[in-house]
């Protein structure tokens, strides 16, 4: 694979996103199968690997995760995210993603992570510059509108990539996906397998024709997986942990 810092878009910061995005779950002989044979078609960016963790905020009762699990067309949740080993004053993004007949919506804005949290806590309001970016009312009214007082951290280490002849097209790998409960457990759990490897392919349209034989051959098949579904089933209404499949 190809891994010189090539900037896949501009560099700035994207509040708005509109994709069909499709999910693979890999053994560690798939994943590096498929490495070396999309090698000369795809490109680590410029983020490279990073760790990244999302805090999930979600009712009593786990609204929005049961919500996950579920087959309807229309789901959301709301997650605070940093990446890299991120202080307070390090850049985080409260994130609304919502998914509508397979299509997914994100709208997000950027703060420090300590007016984030702050403002996540009903300490603080976010500071003005978050009020001039796209999707802040949405956010807002959204917060205002549910009582999110569970707070759930899911943490992986995370591959970014995108397509060579189709810069468009967005590829993650994550890896050792972890999770716990923001207010109780100082503990991770993990979710997976050792060696499991979650692949998302996030695209405008569909995935190359070349890209579909290779999967093909690696006999992978795209399947509903939301890490933040698959801890509530497995972990957060559980005794005991247990992986998820």
């Amino acid at each position: 694979m190809i891994t010189t810092n090539v900037l896949s878009q501009n560099g700035r910061f994207q509040a708005t996103f509109k994709r069909v995005e499709q999910k693979y779950l890999l053994t560690s002989a798939q994943y590096q199968s498929l490495m070396e044979k999309l090698e000369t078609t795809l490109q680590v960016d410029q983020y490279g690997s990073q760790t990244i963790r999302s805090i999930y905020y979600d009712t009593q009762d786990y609204f929005f995760a049961r919500k996950q699990l579920t087959k309807q067309s229309f789901r959301e949740k709301l997650r605070l995210r940093t990446y890299g080993q991120a202080t307070l004053e390090s850049p985080a993004y409260i994130e609304l993603k919502k998914k509508l007949s397979g299509i997914t919506y994100k709208r997000r804005i950027s703060s420090s992570k300590l007016s984030a949290v702050n403002y996540m806590k009903q300490q603080t309001n976010l500071p003005q510059v978050c009020q001039d970016q796209p999707g802040f009312s949405e956010i807002t009214t959204f917060v205002e509108q549910w009582p999110l007082v569970n707070e759930t951290e899911i943490a992986y280490e995370r591959t970014a990539c995108f397509g060579i002849l189709d810069p468009s097209i967005r590829v993650t790998f994550d890896e050792n996906i972890r999770w716990k409960k923001v207010t109780s457990d100082n503990k991770y759990h993990f979710l997976l397998e050792p060696g499991t490897v979650v692949m998302e392919i996030k695209v405008m349209n569909a995935i190359p024709y070349p890209w579909s034989k290779i999967f093909s051959q690696l006999e992978l098949r795209p399947r509903p997986f939301s890490k933040y579904g698959m801890a509530y089933k497995y972990g957060l209404i559980k005794e005991d942990s247990q992986y998820a499949h």
